[in-house]
């Protein structure tokens, strides 16, 4: 690992002076390099190599030490995620981050550098840069380089020096933007747009996105010697419906910190109600739509006994009667729930769209209708009038 480092900064430092068959030598060097040093994270040593190490001058931080800022419940892969962590933040791996929209990926972005040393973050959606302005925010420009650019203009990655910067929807870059983040990751080096001037930069990337890479690899478009340097630490963040244990915990936060924050009284919640969103509701809008639900609930029934009827349409439309309590039912009973949940959440998204609903599921016709058969669904019914 030594001398793959070492042949990192006395090589590929220079690359710029070398030809292009020998720079495109150096990326499939380093893309080598970026999964190896993957496999060194997720492969524990053997204990021989352990005991002939230097003892570290600092104890590692335990992910009981970790400054969380909002992390709450006990989810294994949670737990997993935060012990993983704790034993990277204080290094400058680059990290991936994969979860749906709304799971809470920059919120994990933000744990990693607040337990890490590094200056300011910097945060970026890449997927909400308009196509042509990405390169610009990045990298930054220089005077003149094109129509508007009236003076110099630093780029996010030199307003992250030091620091660590955020790269959310990373899937979205366009295919330049993408080999000069790759140049920037592999030498430390950015260049603004319209100028010859190279510039040193120490920046911790951490990229999210909700798209899958490697399926993008395959089909083109985005670079695998990209992913591999993205990827040297992953670390998958699920979606709130498979964190049904947390999500009352969770909601009960939210409300509380709307109500002390506006000095207003807590909503007391129903048994019934409490009952439908742990068990029952799909939650498309992960924490994100479970934080705005809580803001709801807060400032409408301030102090109020809060019931099912209560909530916005497209949870009453998703809600069913309580199911018999049996103990050999309850598992069966709480899938059909979600299926059912996630099939009317769907339907009324989508209009009653059948097509656009089998998209979303990757479901063949036949195979829907099977589905709103046994959940007794007409998508005539979610159809706007």
């Amino acid at each position: 690992m030594a001398r793959i480092e070492s042949l990192k900064f006395k090589v590929l430092g220079n690359s710029r002076l070398f030809d292009f068959e020998q720079q495109e030598f150096m990326s499939e060097l380093n893309t080598l390099r970026a999964a190896y040093l993957h496999l060194c994270t997720l492969t524990p040593p053997a204990p021989a190599a352990i005991s002939e190490r230097v003892k570290p001058a600092v104890a590692p931080r335990g992910r009981e030490n970790l400054e969380l800022e909002g992390v709450l419940g006990s989810n294994h892969q949670i737990a997993a995620n935060l012990d993983r962590i704790a034993r990277i933040a204080p290094s400058r791996l680059t990290v991936l981050l994969e979860g749906e929209t709304g799971s809470g990926k920059e919120l994990f972005a933000r744990i990693i550098h607040l337990n890490s040393k590094r200056d300011k973050f910097v945060a970026v959606n890449c997927g909400a840069l308009p196509s042509g302005v990405i390169e610009s925010e990045l990298f930054g420009h220089s005077k003149g380089a094109f129509t508007g650019a009236t003076a110099d203009r630093k780029g996010r990655f030199e307003e992250a020096n030091n620091g660590t910067i955020f790269l959310d929807e990373v899937g979205e870059l366009e295919p330049l933007a993408q080999v000069k983040l790759l140049r920037t990751l592999d030498v430390g080096e950015i260049q603004r747009v319209g100028s010859d001037k190279v510039t040193k930069v120490d920046v911790r990337v951490i990229a999210a996105t909700n798209r899958n890479l490697e399926q993008m690899v395959s089909a083109g478009t985005f670079r695998e010697d990209l992913f591999f340097r993205l990827n040297i630490c992953q670390l998958l963040i699920p979606p709130l419906r498979e964190r049904r244990d947390e999500i009352q915990l969770l909601l009960e936060y939210f409300i509380r910190k709307v109500c002390a924050d506006n000095g207003i009284p807590v909503p007391v919640l129903d048994d019934e109600l409490k009952r439908f969103l742990v068990e029952t509701y799909h939650y498309p809008g992960n924490i994100r739509e479970l934080r705005n639900l809580g803001m709801y609930i807060a400032h409408i029934y301030d102090g109020k006994p809060v019931r099912v009827g209560d909530l916005p349409q497209r949870y009453t439309r998703a809600h069913i009667d309580p199911a018999p309590t049996h103990p050999d039912d309850d598992h069966r009973v709480v899938r059909d729930r979600a299926e059912r949940s996630h099939l009317s959440e769907l339907l009324l998204r989508h209009g009653g769209d059948i097509k656009a609903v089998c998209a979303a599921l990757d479901l063949s016709r036949a195979r829907l209708y099977q589905l709103l058969k046994k959940h007794n669904l007409r998508p005539d019914e979610f159809r706007q009038r």
